[in-house]
């Protein structure tokens, strides 16, 4: 206890400090320019304008021209006819050799940061990342002399969120601005980190009034204009939504008004089911998740509504070997808006989900009933509502303050917690959420005051998270009864350099 209130009054401290001192600080230039970019690629609006200004690259003058000259050489490389002896079916094309030796009307933007955080947890926890990504806390677990085993601290430091891109921009196609984009870091898929990961890579055409994205990008739900501003990599995970997903979207524009439709695939964000988190269950279904937005649009209310539809079929073939068609519908709603008074920024979002695991929220769902010879089986929603705001004052020295919750409603129908083989006498799981222990959860709290301090092109953060769960046991319909809050704090500290 007086860890924690020592850890408050440093808390209020630090924010009374900046408070203070923002006073004294000249507020940014405009950022509604920044506001047309789709692709907000820093989690701070202060580092927008930095790279926005970063400078172009004409990519016939970078290595070999079409000469085979390098930039400035006077001298080729290699000879010509040595370059005609290369290989270059490695672009199964065969057309590519004409296309890869001519000039290509193509600028190159190439940004990123390094970034070292570390941190403090008050006690073990549920993540992934090696704890850089935080879910909750776990919860008690007591050994022969009733300590809570759980009750213990961690600490570590990491780098495995620096991030490389490239955006490339090209000519017109059909009438269309050209543009593509590549993002990587060093998150691995979360178990096994230090190992370059895709995070975005995408093709764009822009029109006056409407464009074309194909690729991997953001999931639609999370609203790119309005998400949390955490110095910690979760980003409100998991009240607020996370994900990105192979994509194709369609957004029109009329006026103030943004109209979205897209149709998802699954990659590195999976539903959870009988054989773990696989792809395999929307694969089965052979249909995209559906996604539709709808938006206002200005230079200080960016506000709407969204919704999205999601078929998985979770088995092909029950496990008495009888082929079988199930499925599970399931469906989001949510509505979002951000808010300027310079300099302070208002960002909130509502959201109503079902079976909502890829967004890495920790609603599943659950075998409902079983048929006892064919093992035919039907499956019900675990639903949960969250909300989360978050505010951010645009200084150069920049506080800000999380604050979210997610709550478990349960199930429409009776769920059915486990089978058990009689033959075997293996006992099957059936409620797939998160994570083993998420279903246990009622509610779920957070608030997290931080603070930036900005010296381009380092940017450095601190942040006091503090993470309530209400773990207890469950009903027949899903719902968590007799629930005991546990809690973790976790301080953090960062350091990132922009170029």
């Amino acid at each position: 206890m007086h860890k924690l209130k020592n850890i408050s009054m440093i808390t209020i401290f630090t924010l009374i400090l900046c408070t203070t001192i923002i006073c004294a600080e000249q507020s940014l230039s405009d950022l509604s320019s920044a506001r047309d970019i789709d692709y907000t690629f820093f989690n701070d609006p202060y580092l927008l304008e930095q790279h926005i200004q970063q400078p172009l690259y004409d990519l016939t003058k970078v290595g070999l021209s079409v000469d085979g000259l390098a930039p400035d050489a006077a001298k080729p490389i290699i000879d010509s006819a040595e370059a005609e002896e290369v290989d270059f079916s490695f672009f199964n094309d065969p057309y590519a050799l004409d296309k890869f030796r001519t000039d290509l009307p193509v600028k190159a933007k190439f940004s990123g940061y390094v970034a070292h955080a570390a941190w403090w947890d008050s006690r073990q926890i549920i993540q992934f990342g090696d704890g850089y990504n935080m879910l909750y806390p776990k919860k008690r677990d007591f050994d022969p002399d009733c300590r809570d085993i759980n009750a213990r601290g961690q600490a570590n430091m990491t780098m495995i969120e620096t991030r490389q891109r490239i955006e490339l921009f090209g000519p017109k196609i059909l009438g269309a601005k050209s543009f593509a984009y590549i993002e990587t870091s060093f998150f691995g898929n979360g178990i096994v980190i230090n190992r370059l990961r895709m995070r975005s890579a995408f093709v764009q055409l822009t029109w006056p009034d409407s464009k074309v994205l194909l690729g991997q990008f953001w999931h639609p739900i999370f609203i790119i204009k309005t998400f949390p501003l955490t110095v910690s990599f979760d980003a409100g995970v998991p009240i607020a939504p996370f994900t990105r997903n192979p994509q194709v979207r369609f957004t029109y524009f009329k006026g103030n008004k943004e109209f979205l439709v897209a149709a998802l695939a699954q990659m590195n964000f999976k539903s959870n089911g009988p054989i773990g988190f696989s792809t395999t269950y929307l694969r089965n279904a052979r249909l995209p998740i559906l996604i539709a937005r709808a938006a206002y649009d200005t230079e200080k209310v960016y506000a709407g509504v969204g919704a999205s539809f999601m078929r998985l079929k979770p088995r092909i073939k029950s496990n008495t070997g009888f082929r079988v068609n199930e499925s599970i519908n399931s469906a989001n709603i949510t509505a979002f808006a951000t808010v300027k008074f310079e300099p302070v920024e208002l960002r909130q979002q509502f959201l109503l989900a079902q079976n909502a695991v890829d967004l890495t929220l920790l609603n599943g769902f659950a075998v409902s009933s079983v048929e006892p010879i064919t093992d035919k089986r039907r499956y019900t929603n675990i639903n949960a509502a969250s909300y989360w705001i978050d505010i951010n004052i645009n200084r150069q020295i920049e506080p800000g303050l999380f604050i979210g919750i997610l709550k478990n409603l349960g199930a429409r129908r009776n769920i059915i917690p486990c089978i058990t083989d009689l033959q075997t006498g293996v006992e099957e799981k059936t409620i797939y959420g998160l994570d083993v222990d998420s279903e246990q959860i009622d509610t779920l709290f957070r608030i997290a005051p931080r603070c930036r301090f900005h010296i381009l092109p380092i940017d450095f953060a601190t942040e006091v998270e503090y993470t309530r769960a209400t773990f207890g046991c469950l009903d027949r319909r899903g719902r968590v009864k007799n629930a005991d809050p546990i809690a973790n704090t976790r301080l953090l500290f960062s350091a990132s350099y922009y170029f």
